[in-house]
């Protein structure tokens, strides 16, 4: 099932595109579903850190009237769901230049105001229908862990944070699967795992997807598997650069 999520202060438009969703299901085949509505940018984002919804169809007004604009959400979108699928609704025909060169993709922009939205959606949609099915889904980004003989693999979206052994060149890794400690260091594991991960203190590499919530005046994080993450100084700065919404 395919997830189909809107973010539009009117809520007039909501119930506009909401219809027309309907009427899109009703004319498929293709398995998809509204599971989310919102007017703000902040419950919206709530919901998908909570939700962690995959391989969604976004529809997002580019003026949210919020300190967060569309544009923002869309980038922030893309980070949580990497195949997401994003449809700007807008007023503002000048912002789509300024959209399209924040570097991220979009596949189309409905102006709300022509004749034609309706059938421009609709096109839209059968569109990521045939991008969907004719997509091969690549294979899970992964850690490979290596003991002696023995191999094995982590997917990064499963791990929750990392932390070096004092006083030993081991880690130990904290995942939806539990504990386990590896002979490896902070250091090669951070130049493996990429961008998602960052080093809250200098022995704590924490994965910026599964944060819920961070305690700016304790300089503490909260996962969403509810471990608590203490931070540095130079770690927090670090992060509040690359979760501005939280």
């Amino acid at each position: 099932m395919i997830p189909i999520l809107i973010c539009d202060d009117d809520t007039l438009w909501t119930q506009k595109l909401s219809r027309e969703i309907e009427r899109f299901q009703i004319a498929s085949d293709w398995e998809v579903c509204l599971t989310h509505v919102s007017h703000t940018p902040e419950i919206f984002l709530q919901y998908l850190r909570q939700e962690r919804p995959q391989m969604g169809i976004y529809l997002l007004d580019i003026d949210l009237q919020s300190d967060i604009s569309g544009m923002e959400l869309g980038k922030e979108i893309r980070r949580l769901d990497s195949s997401a699928q994003l449809i700007f609704i807008t007023t503002h025909d000048e912002l789509v230049f300024p959209t399209l060169s924040m570097g991220f993709g979009v596949c189309n922009f409905i102006i709300k105001d022509q004749e034609n939205w309706r059938e421009q959606l609709h096109q839209t949609f059968q569109n990521i229908e045939a991008f969907f099915r004719s997509w091969n889904h690549p294979q899970t980004p992964s850690l490979t862990l290596k003991c002696g003989s023995l191999r094995e693999t982590l997917p990064k979206q499963d791990i929750y944070f990392i932390t070096s052994i004092k006083n030993t060149h081991r880690v130990q890794i904290c995942s939806k699967n539990g504990y386990r400690d590896v002979p490896l260091s902070l250091t090669e594991l951070e130049k493996q795992l990429g961008e998602d991960f960052v080093l809250c203190r200098r022995d704590c590499l924490v994965n910026l997807t599964h944060i819920q919530h961070m305690d700016h005046l304790a300089r503490q994080l909260t996962l969403d598997n509810q471990e608590k993450i203490n931070c540095s100084i130079r770690g927090w700065k670090s992060l509040k650069l690359r979760q501005p919404f939280l």
